[in-house]
């Protein structure tokens, strides 16, 4: 069995083999949020990306912004500012890092995503936004992206997201346990 672990790493996200020690770059300019999908073999990661034409250009982004989340919000702020406008967008590939797809920006909703989440059995992604502290959710080919709120308040500049799956969690049938 071929063991694999993927993580944050200097602005890439890496894969490693744990049986035969390979490591590969999957993605470059990913910053720290990402996701996996293992059920239809995908990862999803939020990017920057700059004015509409642009096609991806996190890697443009400096190595110094792409730090922290703070450094790299200070950079976005300071390009909108002056006129460049850098949003956020979904890529997705396939575990090797092949067939890349720019899902887009979720039709506007992701203001500063923190954390992506994917539940594959209802097919959808899930994004939580440190500054409208709001939860996103769409459809894992990026459509149907709707805000999910705060939860009636509370969410409050939220860090992380995990979505745990339909089923998972049964209730014992003695409730004592």
């Amino acid at each position: 069995m071929v063991i694999r672990i993927y993580f944050g790493y200097n602005n890439s996200v890496i894969m490693g083999n744990m049986d035969t020690n390979e490591i590969k770059t999957i993605s470059n300019g990913t910053g720290f949020l990402f996701a996996i999908d293992p059920e239809n073999e995908k990862i999803y990661w939020v990017t920057y990306k700059q004015d509409s034409d642009d096609s991806m250009t996190s890697n443009r982004i400096p190595e110094e912004a792409m730090q922290s989340r703070e450094n790299l919000k200070k950079f976005v702020d300071s390009k909108n500012k002056s006129g460049k406008q850098y949003t956020p967008n979904i890529l997705r590939t396939n575990l090797e890092g092949k067939e890349l797809v720019n899902l887009g920006d979720l039709n506007g909703l992701m203001d500063d995503p923190v954390d992506i989440a994917i539940e594959p059995k209802t097919n959808k992604m899930y994004i939580v936004n440190w500054d409208s502290s709001t939860i996103i959710r769409a459809n894992l080919d990026g459509t149907g992206a709707e805000n999910l709120g705060n939860l009636n308040g509370t969410v409050d500049h939220p860090r992380g997201i995990a979505v745990l799956p339909p089923g998972v969690v049964r209730k014992s049938q003695d409730s004592n346990k």
